[in-house]
């Protein structure tokens, strides 16, 4: 632990140090740079404590992305959650995950085990508010347009994902790599969370390593226990409000610190 800290301090000097005077707002939009992309900014550690002690932190692609999804609806409170969960001996705890957060939702739409198919993930994509999809996620660093989410009859690419009839507002890739993607021309990411961006999502929750199944579950109840809460929060509110639950309860960044929120 003292070695890793060690190195997120020393990325802390380098990257948010020199613009500390600068940095008065409470909540910080992020674009990284290059290989930055696959940093976790939220974990990095000042000596005393984690930056999402400080801030509120999103995340966006490049740009371009940024300003493009910041003009879409945001609908205010969240509603209705569609769910779709694989059944898979390696995640079993994908579809408790599922299970532990449709009581927070007046109106749920479940796609679990033989009905997490193509269509079932067509169905969910257009029936609710928030799109929560726990399952597999493959990235694929030699064509990132072939990264993937394992379903019940296959697996579905990011081509097809810029296809969804999306309506989900807010999209939780509860999935491994779910938020890495390839740095092309022009700073351009292209992965699973380009996708759904593409099709149309405000907000988005991934993940940049592969995730502790027991740990994201409830990890992924907080979220939602503080996303459903009175004043509705942000997205990236919400995720540091379990974040730091996590950090208060002394777990390692290995568990936490994947999650961020893009968008």
């Amino acid at each position: 632990m003292r070695q890793l800290t060690g190195a997120l301090a020393r990325l802390h000097d380098l990257l948010i140090a020199p613009l500390a005077s600068a940095l008065s707002a409470r909540r910080l939009l992020v674009i990284p740079y290059g290989s930055l992309h696959l940093l976790p900014f939220h974990a990095l550690w000042d000596g005393r404590r984690y930056l999402l002690e400080r801030y509120e932190l999103s995340t966006a692609p490049s740009a371009s992305v940024a300003v493009h999804v910041r003009h879409r609806r945001t609908g205010g409170r969240y509603r209705s959650l569609a769910g779709l969960a694989i059944q898979d001996d390696t995640i079993p705890a994908a579809q408790e995950e599922v299970r532990r957060i449709v009581a927070l939702f007046p109106a749920v739409h479940l796609y679990l085990e033989q009905e997490a198919t193509r269509a079932g993930l067509w169905a969910a994509a257009r029936a609710a508010d928030v799109l929560h999809l726990a399952t597999h996620g493959l990235f694929r660093p030699d064509n990132s347009f072939f990264s993937a989410l394992k379903l019940a009859d296959g697996w579905v690419d990011v081509r097809e994902i810029y296809r969804l009839p999306l309506a989900a507002r807010l999209v939780v890739l509860s999935a491994c790599e779910s938020g890495v993607g390839q740095v092309r021309g022009g700073d351009e990411v292209i992965g699973l969370a380009r996708g759904f961006l593409a099709a149309g999502a405000r907000h988005l929750v991934v993940s940049l390593w592969n995730v502790h199944d027991a740990s994201a579950a409830g990890l992924m109840e907080n979220f939602y226990r503080a996303l459903m809460a009175s004043p509705c929060p942000s997205p990236a509110a919400a995720l540091r409000m379990a974040q730091r639950a996590a950090v208060a309860e002394g777990q390692h960044p290995y568990y936490w610190a994947p999650y961020l929120v893009m968008g």
